[in-house]
């Protein structure tokens, strides 16, 4: 009983973990659909639509699918200017 109680959390966390991981998956998947719709409804050339698949794959490698403004929007103020400030600082301390 204990070979079994102790088998099934080990499964049970390696699963949460797989889950996890899928997420930013299940985004880029969701983003991409978008697109997708988005080209079928406005029946765009497929150049255009390669461009526009080439855009989103850019997008989602630089934030993984996150809208950070969205995300901070639901902040208080002071706490977004924590998060951009840190987000951004590279790009600060640059600046003379």
């Amino acid at each position: 009983m204990l070979g079994a109680c102790c088998y099934a959390a080990i499964f049970g966390n390696i699963a949460q973990l797989i889950q996890k991981l899928d997420a930013a998956g299940v985004r880029y998947q969701e983003q991409i659909e978008r697109v997708d719709e988005f080209v079928r409804f406005h029946r765009l050339p497929a150049y255009l639509a390669h461009k526009l698949h080439a855009y989103a794959e850019f997008l989602f490698e630089i934030n993984r699918g996150l809208n950070v403004s969205e995300i901070a929007e639901a902040m208080p103020q002071n706490l977004q200017e924590e998060v951009f400030l840190h987000l951004h600082e590279h790009l600060v301390r640059q600046a003379p």
